[in-house]
């Protein structure tokens, strides 16, 4: 520990917010109880605090950590971090380590596939009791530390952070999954990545509005199995993939009725549906109205339709 706490110091060297060279890992120095910040965190992190003591507020909850402990932060937490123990002579040092979802997770399933399934993160048998949930805040241990300490050395030349910084972040990261807060990183990027897929996914269909679309291309274009995507994107949006779909062509064609004036066979063509009478039925059933008397009601309020959000 104290190897980490030298290497984090002779890198932190500013008061408050440190910035590495390496864009992966960036340090925290207070030298008083007064010394804070805050920041939003943009990806799954790993808060460490390797001396000093500090409490952090995570959006509505807060805890005290440190030393040699560290929390799991997930993508989009705001984030306060306040000295609550720290001086010139023993500043509080903290790192903050951006972690990859899709590391993490192939981690995990590296994990899964060892002949002692218990072992998974995702098993609450292995790091909890039945029934609770994973401490807020889990002490670093020496292996933890170790491998930190390697990942922090690893970034101080541009070729130990092109070869050796990624290896010691799958070494941390392997490290953190087998600790208490294994569960939290092992949802919070599952969380992430599914996220991100989704959004994709979403952005696939807006782009294609006019042409055939299958649920195995949606799946296959972020590459997830067509049953795995179907249930994250329900879970993710409330809509079952197709459904959104639909929802995201006769929106279209409402903006293409009202605000472009095209007539409803032009719309029903450029939002994919091969015949105008298939398009009126479904936009009535969802709108309540015929296109036709939806576009004209509008126009006469001089009322512009609402787009749907990505999500």
């Amino acid at each position: 520990m104290e190897e980490l706490v030298s290497l984090i110091a002779g890198r932190a060297v500013a008061e408050g917010a440190n910035e590495s060279a390496w864009s992966g890992l960036s340090y925290d120095r207070f030298s008083s109880p007064a010394g804070a910040c805050e920041r939003v965190v943009t990806t799954l992190s790993v808060y460490v605090v390797a001396q000093g003591r500090g409490q952090l507020r995570l959006d509505e909850r807060a805890c005290v950590c440190g030393p040699a402990e560290f929390i799991v932060l997930a993508q989009g937490t705001r984030l306060v971090t306040e000295a609550l123990e720290a001086s010139s002579e023993e500043p509080l040092l903290a790192a903050i380590l951006r972690i990859d979802p899709v590391l993490t997770i192939e981690l995990l399933r590296a994990i899964e596939q060892q002949p002692d399934s218990s072992a998974s993160p995702r098993s609450p048998k292995s790091n909890s009791p039945p029934g609770s949930e994973p401490a807020l805040v889990s002490p670093l241990g020496d292996e933890l530390a170790g491998a930190l300490a390697r990942l922090v050395r690893a970034t101080d030349t541009d070729v130990d952070r092109q070869v050796l910084a990624p290896l010691a972040l799958r070494e941390t990261a392997y490290r953190i999954l087998r600790s208490g807060q294994g569960p939290v990183l092992a949802g919070a990027a599952q969380r992430e990545n599914s996220g991100d897929r989704i959004t994709a996914a979403i952005a696939f269909m807006r782009d294609r509005l006019g042409e055939p679309i299958k649920v195995e291309d949606m799946a296959g274009h972020v590459e997830m199995s067509v049953s795995s995507f179907a249930h994250v994107f329900k879970e993710t949006t409330g809509s079952a993939p197709y459904q959104y779909l639909k929802r995201l062509r006769l929106d279209r064609a409402r903006a293409l009725l009202v605000e472009e004036n095209q007539a409803v066979g032009n719309a029903s063509r450029a939002v994919g549906y091969s015949t105008a009478s298939h398009f009126i039925s479904e936009f009535k059933r969802m709108y309540g109205e015929t296109p036709r008397s939806y576009a004209s009601r509008l126009r006469r309020l001089g009322t512009r339709h609402s787009p749907l959000e990505a999500r």
